[in-house]
């Protein structure tokens, strides 16, 4: 291992650090890479102690089988010539929808996403459910809906940042250094939260909302800027803004502030505010998207941003890798779990909504489902009703769970695979969906790997199950040759790279071939894009809940 370290990318949160790791002969050590044209050398208390959790005593090493209330090791080839027989017995029994895929975040995701939807797919599973039915996807719906994607936090511009239901300072430590460097410089930080967190002990303004009432507040600021500040949207860049400020009118501040426990003078200092010192971003968390009505209470939060910061434009730039092979050339399946409750979450994520899995193991609504492998996640630890979903995980004939520890989840199961972490896997990082134009390579860093990587499982299950056109490799290298084959930029030449820079800054003139993709930021809160889908509405008062969450944290 070279003296000053390999570069690769830290893979514990989305912010995907650079970093060097490095071995004395006194175990790995984690430093964060200075070159790295995005993180500059951050790296936070997380990253640096990484080699702890790697080097855990409690780390899975051997897959197991459960034996009565006992485990017993066994080799991975069993392991997987287990898992493969049990997905085909209850193919053939209940239907290949009756087998679910569900991928959480441990293990992150990009290459492993693509493999494990494309391989359940390709079984015959309509089935693959990720994270994303809790987490992060309300988001980028809610935004996405509304303006045609994510805006950018762009300190270098922006005067005014609210941080709604989020918490960098624990989420995102590299980002809350950023912001903390920009409130020094005159940034204003407006935090809305329930508790006082560190995010809010450093904002000029803390409003501590009842929680599960943002909507309303999204709608006083929308009406405060209408009505006080006297702001206008071009028709010819806005779908349903009319509709929007008839609406904001015919509500009273008496009415929306009440249900927020925001005073009015409080208010009218946060309102002012925002609105004087222009342009601005509302960054949502978790704390609107774990809402029963969140996506619609990030909507009206995105209809704000659209007149906070209309010259921003949301973009993705990404670096158009190869389909996997036979993309799309799948059995007919029948619709996923949740597509009557969550039409447009099922048709535009194309996977499953976890949320209504408990539904259909208990209840067999809309179907039975029986089997269930899951990859790099927690249900036990992270789904709502935790007594509900282990109802439904014990009743489930067949449970198999890859993960580096032996999580709640993992106890419950029939069958677990000691995974690998990320020092030991090879796989694409495209910053380029959150607008940074870089591709980065994750890549093995140690000789002494620790169980299976994600991709060597999704391969060699897919060769058991007779699937071997839809991945033809023996290896991830080979499949990411395939990959990047046509791009801009070959796997060796990108690992070269990776020799002195961990990232390749893609060639911004990919636009012109299609891969840049632009939105106005239009507010569209009647939500134009999805008109095929009936449930897209404006984020009216009336759906949003009325009750006090009195038991949720933003945390």
């Amino acid at each position: 291992m070279p003296s000053q370290g390999i570069p690769t990318i830290c893979r514990i949160c989305k912010e995907s650090c650079g970093i060097l790791v490095s071995d004395d002969g006194n175990g790995l050590s984690v430093s964060g890479n200075p070159q790295h044209p995005i993180s500059r050398g951050f790296i936070c208390f997380k990253g640096k102690n990484y080699p702890d959790v790697r080097n855990s005593p409690n780390r899975l090493r051997k897959p197991l089988v459960k034996k009565g209330n006992d485990w017993e090791e066994t080799t991975f080839d069993h392991a997987m010539d287990l898992l493969a027989s049990q997905f085909v017995r209850l193919k053939n029994q209940f239907g290949p929808e009756s087998v679910v895929v569900y991928k959480g975040e441990s293990l992150k995701h990009q290459e492993i996403t693509e493999y494990l939807r494309h391989l359940t797919f390709a079984f015959g599973s309509p089935n693959y459910i990720s994270v994303g039915s809790l987490c992060h996807y309300a988001m980028v719906l809610g935004h996405s809906l509304t303006y045609g994607g994510m805006a950018k936090l762009d300190f270098t511009r922006l005067k005014t940042v609210m941080l709604w239901g989020t918490n960098p300072a624990a989420a995102s430590p590299h980002v809350f250094a950023g912001l903390k460097k920009a409130v020094n410089d005159g940034l204003s930080l407006v935090v809305i939260d329930p508790a006082r967190t560190q995010s809010a002990r450093l904002a000029r303004i803390h409003l501590p909302i009842i929680p599960g009432s943002d909507g309303f507040l999204a709608l006083a600021f929308l009406k405060y800027g209408i009505e006080e500040i006297g702001v206008r949207q071009d028709p010819e860049n806005a779908v349903g803004w009319n509709r929007l400020v008839k609406m904001v009118r015919g509500q009273s501040y008496d009415q929306l502030l009440a249900k927020t426990g925001i005073d009015d003078n409080l208010f009218e200092q946060s309102a002012s505010l925002i609105f004087r010192e222009r342009p601005g971003c509302c960054v949502t968390g978790l704390g609107l998207e774990l809402q029963p009505a969140g996506v619609q209470a990030i909507r009206a939060v995105a209809c704000l941003q659209t007149i906070l910061d209309p010259d921003d434009r949301p973009s993705s730039i990404s670096v158009g890798l190869n389909p996997l092979p036979k993309t799309g050339q799948y059995p007919d399946m029948r619709d996923p779990v949740g597509f009557r409750e969550a039409p447009l979450f099922t048709k535009n994520k194309k996977e499953g909504q976890g949320m209504q899995l408990a539904r259909a193991v208990l209840d067999g609504d809309p179907y039975p489902v029986k089997g269930m492998f899951v990859v790099g996640g927690n249900p036990m630890s992270t789904f709502p009703a935790p007594e509900r979903h282990r109802a439904a995980l014990e009743k489930l004939e067949f449970l198999a769970v890859s993960d580096l520890f032996m999580t709640p989840t993992a106890r419950l199961a029939n069958l677990v695979i000691p995974a690998a972490d990320y020092l030991d896997n090879l796989e694409l990082h495209d910053y380029g969906m959150t607008g940074s134009p870089h591709l980065g390579l994750i890549r093995p860093v140690t000789s002494s790997p620790i169980g299976w990587p994600v991709w060597r499982i999704a391969f060699e299950l897919a060769e058991r199950l007779g699937l071997h056109d839809f991945f033809p490799w023996k290896d991830n290298r080979s499949a990411l040759i395939y990959r990047l084959n046509g791009c801009p930029i070959s796997l060796n030449e990108l690992r070269h790279t990776l020799l002195q820079l961990p990232l390749m800054r893609l060639n911004l003139n990919l636009a012109a071939s299609g891969t840049l993709l632009t939105a106005r930021p239009t507010c569209s809160p009647s939500g134009s894009r999805y008109r095929d889908v009936q449930a897209c509405r404006l984020p009216i008062p009336s759906k949003f809940p009325t009750e006090r969450m009195s038991a949720f944290r933003y945390g």
